[in-house]
């Protein structure tokens, strides 16, 4: 359970840093 919840954290943080990207 606990992993699950990491790595859906951690695919958030990624889909984050592909906006700011392409929002630049």
């Amino acid at each position: 359970m606990k992993k699950k919840g990491m790595i859906i954290r951690f695919a958030i943080q990624l889909y984050v840093r592909f906006a700011l990207i392409l929002s630049f």
